[in-house]
């Protein structure tokens, strides 16, 4: 019999001991990253369907481009909209909930994180940028895919009280113009709401 637990039980609860505080933290993170529809109007184009993210420290909302699919990860603290043809996307994450930025960058060591981030990549433009009424910096890149495919890529670092947010537009280089405009009013309508007291 007890040769039985220590070859077949042990392991079982070993293991279970494992599972079981990452199936925890995953509920937790579920739980505290949650991504959620909100009415709201506007007077010149009526009501519409915007989106609140909560998560442990900040409550933000905004509008997404029309007709895109919204779609939270919270595993990977960040929200993906996706172009109904799939060929272009918006994501933004939360870079660091640990340490304020008290409103202050570097940009060069915004341009180190975006080097390595898309190694390869050519930086292409450099601009301030804003979000929730915070100035931050954007920088157009260009890569190529494949043998000839051209990717462009649009990023926008914004910091906030408790870290840094990283807004991304990642779509074929010709359609930067059309595209760009859709991002631009996304980040226009960004919004930090709350700081949860801690």
């Amino acid at each position: 019999m007890m040769r039985f637990f220590q070859d077949r039980l042990l392991p079982l609860c070993a293991a279970m001991c494992v599972i079981f505080p990452l199936a925890e933290n995953r509920l937790q993170a579920a739980e505290t990253f949650r991504l959620y529809k909100r009415p709201l109007l506007i007077p010149e184009r009526g009501t519409v369907q915007s989106y609140v993210l909560e998560t442990p420290d900040c409550q933000f909302s905004f509008l997404p481009p029309p007709n895109w699919v919204v779609k939270e990860n919270a595993s990977r603290e960040e929200v993906v909209m996706m172009a109904r043809d799939f060929t272009t996307g918006i994501r933004f994450k939360i870079l660091s909930s640990k340490t304020g930025t008290d409103g202050r960058f570097d940009v060069e060591d915004r341009r180190r994180q975006v080097f390595a981030s898309y190694p390869g990549a050519k930086i292409t433009g450099e601009f301030p940028c804003y979000a929730s009424n915070a100035r931050g910096i954007g920088f157009d890149l260009e890569r190529t895919v494949g043998k000839r495919l051209k990717i462009a890529t649009r990023l926008s670092y914004i910091p906030v009280p408790t870290g840094w947010l990283e807004f991304s537009l990642t779509t074929p280089s010709e359609k930067l113009e059309q595209h760009g405009f859709a991002f631009g009013n996304f980040l226009t309508s960004f919004r930090l709401e709350s700081i949860s007291a801690k």
